[in-house]
């Protein structure tokens, strides 16, 4: 007997998975030998070649629905997606062996959706496939709304700038970098062209006649330039900045000049200031802090610093209105306790006014309390 069984001429074929190196037949092994998927020193050529296919083929079936678009083998358990990205071939009938890309699998009656770019280009029949791995490389269509592979994302190199493609988009972004970078080209010489922002801005050497920013600026240095030293013709801005060729102002009824005599010939009001303190007397009761007794328009600004008091106490401004009768206009607590013992008040009369301060409950002493007041005559 031989190593394995086996007889020397004997025509047997070995035993499934033998370990046995010596003869060709155990080379090349037995129908039932187990696919291996690694190098290794006892496995037979069959071995190898299951290990081969096994991860080429990833599935068998046969399909229960024949169509170009959306074969279905409804004995598949997979579940959604599993397929997706993988070929699947038919192994027969009118469209053999053409491989097309599974655009989505959905477990629900084995349905294979393919690349609507791409579907087979016939019904396959009721006919056993095969399902193998990845690695599409067909290009869809001219901006292509398909977006079901990545061949659909990356798209086409004569996409449109109106796609929605990688390639569209890179050629969006390019026709902006070329329009940016042509800001910074200077326009010719008193361009009529209205495209740009350099197209407004303009160029050195624009001349005063142009429509540019530049040429705009020369005009203008022009006018006021020309306006300097020459009798005034009409009511511009030469006749406003005027000067005689003599170099004395000439006065005119509208010029800068006469508008800043006639401000200078307005009477300026004067200010009268009065400074406490005032104080408060034991006697207690409203007492009066201070009385204006003038008619003149003038505005008031009055401050007092009520933390000497030891009790609360109202301060109140009484203003005669009527110009006869003093009437309560303004009146405000003050919390001997609290975080604001200080009182200010600003308006503006043409009558008699006065500020008073009467005390909650008795101080027990006088207080001197400091206050400031500014009037400014306005007439």
């Amino acid at each position: 007997m031989g190593a394995g069984g086996l007889v020397p001429g004997d025509e047997r074929v070995p035993a499934a998975d033998i370990n046995d190196n010596i003869l060709a037949k155990q080379v090349l092994g037995n129908k039932a030998d187990a696919a291996v998927s690694s190098v290794v020193s006892t496995a037979s050529a069959i071995a190898y070649l299951k290990g081969i296919l096994g991860s080429s083929i990833l599935a068998t079936g046969t399909f229960s629905t024949s169509s170009a678009t959306v074969p279905a083998d409804t004995g598949r358990t997979e579940g959604d997606g599993y397929w997706n990205g993988s070929w699947l071939i038919p192994l027969s009938g009118t469209v053999i062996n053409q491989p097309r890309q599974i655009a989505a699998f959905a477990n629900t009656g084995g349905v294979f959706t393919l690349d609507s770019e791409h579907p087979f280009t016939a019904a396959p029949g009721t006919v056993d496939y095969i399902i193998v791995g990845s690695g599409s490389n067909l290009v869809p269509a001219t901006d292509s709304a398909a977006d079901q592979t990545m061949a659909h994302v990356i798209g086409k190199k004569d996409d449109t700038i109106g796609g929605d493609s990688l390639v569209a988009l890179a050629k969006i972004l390019q026709a902006a970098v070329d329009i940016i970078d042509a800001f910074h080209d200077v326009p010719s010489q008193d361009s009529s062209d209205d495209n740009q922002i350099r197209d407004v801005v303009g160029k050195k050497d624009d001349t005063v006649g142009g429509d540019s920013l530049v040429a705009i600026a020369k005009q203008v240095i022009v006018d006021v330039t020309s306006a300097v030293d020459e009798p005034p013709t009409a009511k511009s801005l030469h006749d406003i900045l005027h000067k005689d060729g003599n170099f004395t102002y000439d006065n005119t009824t509208d010029s800068l000049e006469a508008i800043a005599d006639a401000v200078g010939a307005i009477a300026t009001g004067s200010s009268v200031e009065t400074v406490g303190p005032f104080s408060y007397l034991d006697a207690g009761a409203e007492q009066d802090v201070m009385e204006d007794a003038v008619t003149t328009r003038r505005h008031v600004s009055v401050e007092v610093d009520f933390t000497t008091m030891t009790v609360d106490g109202t301060v109140r401004i009484y203003r005669k209105v009527d110009g006869s009768t003093y009437r309560l206009w303004l009146e405000q607590l003050i919390s001997a306790s609290g975080t604001e013992t200080v009182f200010d008040a600003r308006f503006t009369t043409n009558q008699e006014w006065k500020m008073t301060y009467q005390e909650v409950s008795d101080e027990g002493a006088a207080r001197s309390v400091p206050f400031n007041t500014i009037v400014e005559v306005i007439e």
